[in-house]
């Protein structure tokens, strides 16, 4: 599944969200946005927020990522690194990414 290219209206809808939630000084309003919502219900939503984050995007994708799959590997981690690796260890595992 990982090798399998992205959809893109996922894609689109992940750069519409990234650029609303530039200047957002609290990333989880970004949960509130259309783009948000639409993300959701694509079959690569996760897939593709995956990507994104493995290429230092915003952390929107954290908080995307924990609504979409009601998961949360990163939990007592620190930092946003250290949830970004987890997030990306859990989509290798599930072979997402």
């Amino acid at each position: 599944m990982a090798s399998q290219p992205l959809d893109k209206q996922a894609l689109d809808l992940a750069a519409v969200l990234e650029q609303q939630t530039l200047s957002y000084s609290v990333v989880r309003h970004a949960k509130e946005l259309p783009a948000f919502q639409e993300l959701l219900r694509e079959k690569d939503g996760v897939r593709c927020a995956l990507s994104r984050l493995g290429h230092g995007a915003s952390p929107v994708w954290l908080i995307f990522l924990q609504q979409a799959t009601g998961e949360n590997p990163a939990q007592g981690t620190e930092t946003i690194s250290d949830s970004v690796s987890k997030w990306l260890a859990w989509g290798e595992e599930l072979d997402l990414i």
